[in-house]
């Protein structure tokens, strides 16, 4: 049977849009995965085993879907790696994982919201040197991660970023990025007026007197279950705040203000 050009386009096209809708499953089934729009690459939909694959079916693999391997009991005190290719982490794709460490390629460009939410054995982050968006809550619940690393080329952070990880000991901004800067383990806008996250502060905090807003959630979960971590019990705010904004000091052990 003979097909027309625009037959053909349309024919391929139409087998890319079925594959995106319906879903397939590798060969293995360990990997269920969709066929990107530009029906050159595939994003992993979920995922039954700890080695992902750089690629599936020659195409190369450049998302983790949303919920991908959400809840799963993978890489239980061992290291996630993340391929290469990928350029997208969604939301929640590796929400309350068991690993101790995560290698994220400099290839991603994008972390949704909750990505690594409650990886409470997590303990640290390497690589995401070109992230430019991280999104609400991404490590949100992560009570053993130490350190973390913010590239220059990351131009919005989602509020949450860092919420409750007590134990973080290491916060690095690239002196380089235009929008984000740290001070210890505390993250502020890059002139200092806004302070947006304070983890792991403990005992009493002094505010910088650059400071003219707390952010949402700021200082939100420092009445911690951990016997280890004490928490902020105290903090001065200068005459410079004119603006705390929603749940800045929600579920805090406070006794000085």
């Amino acid at each position: 049977m003979f097909y027309s050009p625009t037959q053909l386009i349309y024919t391929v096209s139409l087998f890319f849009l079925c594959t995106a809708v319906s879903g397939l499953t590798t060969g293995d089934g360990n990997f269920d995965y969709v066929i990107n729009p530009d029906g050159i690459s595939v994003k992993i939909t979920a995922g039954r085993s700890s080695t992902i694959p750089a690629s599936i079916d020659a195409l190369p693999v450049t998302i983790i879907g949303t919920n991908a391997f959400k809840n799963t009991g993978l890489w239980f005190g061992a290291t996630l790696t993340i391929p290469s290719n990928v350029i997208e982490i969604q939301g929640s794709a590796f929400y309350s994982i068991r690993a101790r460490h995560v290698i994220i390629p400099n290839s991603v460009k994008k972390i949704g919201g909750s990505a690594f939410r409650d990886c409470q054995q997590l303990e640290t982050v390497t690589g995401g040197y070109n992230v430019e968006s991280f999104g609400s809550a991404v490590f949100y619940k992560c009570r053993s991660l130490k350190s973390l690393y913010i590239g220059s080329k990351c131009t919005s952070i989602s509020f949450q970023l860092i919420d409750s990880c007590h134990a973080l000991e290491t916060l690095t901004v690239s002196s380089s990025n235009p929008n984000y800067a740290a001070i210890g383990t505390v993250l502020f806008n890059k002139d200092y007026t806004v302070l947006l996250a304070a983890p792991s502060t403990s005992g009493h905090y002094i505010i910088p007197d650059t400071v003219s807003t707390i952010g949402k959630y700021a200082f939100q979960n420092q009445n911690s279950i951990d016997p280890n971590y004490i928490g902020l019990t105290g903090v001065t705010i200068p005459s410079s705040v004119l603006t705390i904004e929603d749940h800045a000091f929600y579920n805090q052990n406070l006794t000085t203000v």
